[in-house]
């Protein structure tokens, strides 16, 4: 398994978690061949500070079943209002599969979803943690310049 973990010097920032680095991290994954059509889910998502819409769209994701996001690129423009993810769960699966969800999240290098072929976890404000079992997904996200 292979956890990058991102914090805010990685985005040239004094914060993380905030929804435009969320925003960023996941369009350079969806960029990726392997992950361009992926089908994508969130949850455990707590985002504070956009516009109510965005803030009630986001609740949908809120709890701790597994939701599909029907148009990951919508998802991405409307990630890039919030302000600040306290937390919060995004991963992809191959399209033609439904997640295979584990019990939970013990370590940095546990899956959530086991068929899972990315991970990106908003972490407490802490970090923005990104797991995947494939070298090339992690070596390709490794040399992106994630700065904006």
């Amino acid at each position: 398994m292979f956890v990058l973990q991102l914090g805010a010097a990685d985005f040239n920032d004094t914060h993380v978690c905030l929804g435009p680095q969320i925003a960023t991290v996941l369009e350079a994954l969806v960029g990726f061949p392997e992950l361009s059509d992926a089908a994508w889910y969130a949850l455990w998502v707590d985002a504070m500070g956009a516009s109510p819409d965005v803030i009630a769209a986001m609740r949908h994701y809120e709890g701790s079943d597994e939701r599909p996001i029907p148009d990951i690129r919508s998802f991405i423009a409307m990630t890039r209002t919030v302000t600040q993810f306290l937390s919060g769960v995004f991963f992809a699966v191959p399209a033609d599969q439904t997640p295979d969800l584990a019990d939970g999240i013990d370590q940095a290098s546990d899956r959530l979803a086991l068929n899972g072929l990315v991970e990106v976890r908003a972490e407490d404000t802490t970090f923005i943690e990104v797991v995947t079992a494939d070298s090339a997904i992690y070596q390709r996200l490794l040399g992106k310049t994630l700065a904006g």
